[in-house]
């Protein structure tokens, strides 16, 4: 069952299908528009793209928009990998033009994000929630030792990507099955005994503590986040956090958002010392 954090941890996106759920709709009536919590599952596949559809009073949009954002959503999935390769590469040259720079005694190693933050479960009161997909597969192509990755407004509309606690959800309105959902790594939300889409967690801060060395000879990348929005803090006594500002709360997922934005940190530790894994902010 739903626990009550997920319910605040949604409640933007809880605003988008106000009114009653009665019978779903399978047909769309004549010049007017359907409530989403009335538009059954065979309907979202099969009415026709310029069937409109309530979100919330005052905000209408095509069904035509809803199914292109699907497939956005599912590109975006397929090409994180790409661009963690791409954010890797970057990593990688600024850390050797780090190292060249200074004299670093004993050897440095990456200190490197473990499967535990990729398997750690967004506390959703859902049993068996998991991180997104598309952030996964950024996270561990970047080979980052602190990796975030928010993506684009789902419609452009600023209601789909909404802070929950500590983390962002973003909603796929088209996928609607259980076992759908779940392959995909989301989270069936069902309000009022209906299926109203499939959530995906992003996390919106991580942070980690490790041994610098004695004396401090650590080292971490600091140029390769992709918004403002970003904050980076960097403590030479071993620590390292990298959050999205409360100040951006608009951004990315504003009407006027297009880009998925990224931050990743790595951090070179002297060799042979304990690393301790990164966390997710939960």
């Amino acid at each position: 069952m739903t626990s009550r954090w997920l319910l605040l941890a949604l409640l933007a996106f809880a605003s988008l299908s106000v009114g009653a759920v009665g019978a779903a709709v399978s047909a769309a009536p004549a010049g007017g528009t359907i409530q989403l919590v009335d538009l059954s599952a065979n309907a979202r596949t099969t009415l026709p793209n310029a069937t409109l559809i309530q979100l919330k009073p005052g905000l209408v949009v095509s069904l035509g928009a809803l199914r292109n954002d699907h497939l956005s959503r599912m590109d975006r999935f397929a090409v994180a990998a790409n661009l963690g390769a791409q954010a890797n590469a970057r990593l990688k040259s600024e850390t050797e033009s780090d190292l060249k720079r200074g004299s670093h005694h004993p050897a440095l190693t990456l200190l490197a994000m473990p499967a535990a933050a990729y398997n750690a479960v967004p506390w959703t009161g859902v049993s068996g929630s998991r991180w997104a997909p598309d952030y996964t597969a950024f996270c561990k192509a970047a080979k980052a030792s602190i990796c975030l990755y928010v993506p684009k407004s789902s419609y452009g509309l600023g209601a789909s990507l909404a802070l929950a606690g500590a983390s962002f959800t973003d909603i796929d309105m088209l996928i609607t099955d259980k076992t759908i959902c779940s392959k995909e790594d989301g989270t069936l939300y069902v309000r009022g005994g209906v299926a109203l889409g499939c959530l995906f967690f992003y996390p919106s801060g991580f942070n980690v503590q490790y041994f610098p060395g004695s004396p401090p000879s650590a080292t971490a990348s600091t140029k390769n986040c992709s918004s403002p929005g970003f904050v980076k803090v960097i403590d030479p006594h071993g620590g390292a956090e990298i959050a999205w500002s409360k100040s951006y709360l608009g951004y990315p997922w504003g009407a006027s958002s297009s880009k998925t934005v990224t931050c990743t940190i790595a951090i070179m530790v002297p060799s042979g010392q304990p690393k301790p894994a990164p966390t997710p902010q939960l």
